[in-house]
């Protein structure tokens, strides 16, 4: 066993033809995964004119579907732990380890060692306790349809709480500067330790909207159900059912409280799951029906999915590390005191109005070498 450094690692060295098959992972999970990461990789690197923006307080910006994409697959993958022992010591060390590296991760964007104004919340510690939520629902209840109960209960119950905690705000829903998720964060973390570069100041992250998002990765584990559950041919229609019912109960839920990223509100929980499961039935049909053939359509299709599934394998790895590579590229400096996105835009500046893209283009392939890379190595980044 090898590691990687930065977080803690598991590195799978076991050759596919010896993996039995109740243990072989989901083509399908590693396609949708990596299709997530490479969007983020692009979609965040543009600027300029287009530059991509998230929804300000109500609505929905294609960005904003990227971080809860991933949550809700997040979820999928977890249904496949259901097929090893529960082993809670490596349960509570996935945990800790995701929350001490998510601490670790805002210390390093802050750009200060100062933890009197260390942010607590953030997205890996999300995942954290979405992830030990969606395991503990998965161990107690096995069957399929007892978590899309519990995600229903959760999201009308966080309905009630953001009207009722609403009342004396204009229009009598959540606003920027009057919603109990902030207030909560406030009172619980202490205004300085909670996200102070939002649009609207410290913007609410923490407690309450992770229930919005645990719905989300609960929604991810029904669907991870079908696709290990169903026989192949029902697992298609059980995936767009469960997008359609997801597409259908954000459209109910609206009608309360409007779609919203930041809340992570009920509506805004069901749409992005209905994408995220819309994405992983297209997947399934292309990677684990089309790509799971031994014709030679079926070999071409997986060699051409083998770069998404590089990304997918190590979906964390670039999903975080892309953060980290735009902050060396903006405060690393070359001759001249330009930082190096500086002079790579400027020698990129040939491209004219595509220069974004080129910019963007290039960033990509960085991480596809290095996603080919640790796949031919097997090395796969994981808590």
């Amino acid at each position: 066993m090898t590691a990687l450094p930065g977080l803690a690692t598991d590195v799978a060295t076991t050759a596919p033809a010896e993996v039995p098959p109740t243990a072989r992972r989901l083509a399908s999970l590693d396609v949708a995964r990596g299709v997530v990461v490479i969007a983020s990789v692009v979609l965040t690197t543009l600027s300029g004119p287009y530059a991509q923006r998230h929804a300000l307080w109500y609505g929905l910006a294609p960005i904003d579907l990227l971080f809860p994409s991933f949550v809700t697959l997040t979820g999928a993958a977890l249904a496949l732990s259901l097929r090893r022992p529960l082993r809670p010591w490596r349960l509570a060390r996935r945990t800790l380890v995701l929350l001490a590296a998510g601490l670790a991760f805002n210390l390093i964007v802050q750009q200060s060692w100062e933890l009197d104004r260390l942010r607590y919340p953030g997205v890996l510690q999300l995942i954290a306790l979405v992830g030990l939520a969606v395991v503990v629902v998965a161990r107690l209840l096995r069957s399929w349809w007892a978590p899309l109960l519990i995600a229903a209960a959760i999201l009308i119950g966080y309905t009630v709480l953001l009207l009722r905690a609403s009342g004396s705000c204009p229009q009598g829903l959540p606003q920027p500067h009057c919603n109990l998720p902030g207030s909560v964060d406030r009172a619980v973390f202490g205004i300085r330790h909670t996200y102070g570069a939002g649009v609207h100041g410290f913007d609410p992250e923490g407690l309450l909207s992770t229930f919005g998002a645990m719905a989300s990765g609960l929604i991810g584990l029904v669907a991870g159900l079908l696709v290990t559950r169903l026989r192949p041919r029902m697992v298609i229609p059980g995936l767009l059912g469960l997008a359609a019912s997801s597409a259908a109960a954000s459209v109910v839920l609206a009608g309360w409280v409007p779609v919203a990223k930041r809340l992570w509100t009920p509506a805004f929980a069901c749409r992005a799951s209905a994408a995220a499961v819309l994405l992983l039935a297209v997947c399934y049909l292309m990677a684990d029906l089309g790509g799971g053939r031994s014709s030679r359509p079926g070999r071409l299709l997986r060699g051409v999915l083998w770069p998404v599934v590089a990304f997918g394998r190590n979906s964390l790895l670039v999903y975080f590390g892309k953060h980290l590579v735009a902050l060396a590229l903006s405060t690393v400096t070359v001759a001249g005191g330009v930082t190096l996105s500086d002079d790579l835009h400027r020698r990129l500046a040939g491209a004219g109005t595509y220069e974004p893209f080129a910019y963007a283009g290039v960033m990509l392939a960085g991480w596809v070498l290095v996603t080919a890379a640790l796949h031919m190595r097997r090395w796969y980044l994981r808590a």
